[in-house]
């Protein structure tokens, strides 16, 4: 290999991994910030219609853990989500969930489904997208792994819907929380 070949395979990759590791996770982040936007956008333009005030709790709530994602968005990594998957299961503190309190209407699963559709971009944006996106779909290329990732994706899936609670925590600017160290780290 002649060594202006060798430079400009050199100068390549430098390019490649500039794009991968500075302009590309900008982009990624600020699409999935624009989704969990367009969620909340949604979810407001819904009560507008409907007519549906605009200081019921569950509404109020699910808000706090759209904004509590966006806010976030910058520090959260797979790697983190899992702490928090850990630490959320030996928190004993017990939020209290004003949508369970719904009786069941349009609005309930209105919000249940911006919830759920809240829940499954943040676990595409951080697993399926990115370098680790990147691993898990090489993992995923071969049968035996993709067999063993659909046994684990419904405890993923409720994991982060469980978390939700914790989002929740950081749409309030002043409120302190247990797990808001780990993303911060």
């Amino acid at each position: 290999m002649s060594e202006t070949v060798f430079s400009q395979l050199v100068v390549s990759i430098l390019i490649l991994a500039f794009l991968w590791f500075r302009v590309f996770p900008s982009l990624r982040r600020d699409n999935f910030r624009s989704d969990i936007r367009k969620l909340r956008d949604s979810l407001f333009d819904y009560m507008w219609e409907n007519g549906h005030a605009f200081d019921n709790m569950a509404y109020c709530e699910t808000r706090l853990i759209l904004n509590g994602i966006l806010r976030m968005s910058n520090s959260i990594t797979a790697i983190k989500f899992f702490a928090l998957v850990v630490l959320h299961r030996n928190d004993s503190r017990a939020v209290e969930d004003p949508l369970e309190q719904m009786a069941d209407c349009d609005l309930k699963r209105q919000i249940e489904t911006v919830r759920a559709q809240a829940v499954a971009r943040l676990l595409h944006f951080l697993f399926l997208e990115g370098t680790t996106g990147l691993v898990v779909r090489m993992m995923l290329s071969t049968s035996h792994c993709i067999k063993r990732v659909n046994n684990i994706k419904p405890w993923i899936r409720r994991q982060g819907s469980q978390l939700l609670t914790d989002f929740r925590s950081f749409g309030e600017p002043n409120l302190p929380s247990p797990t808001r160290s780990i993303l911060q780290a």
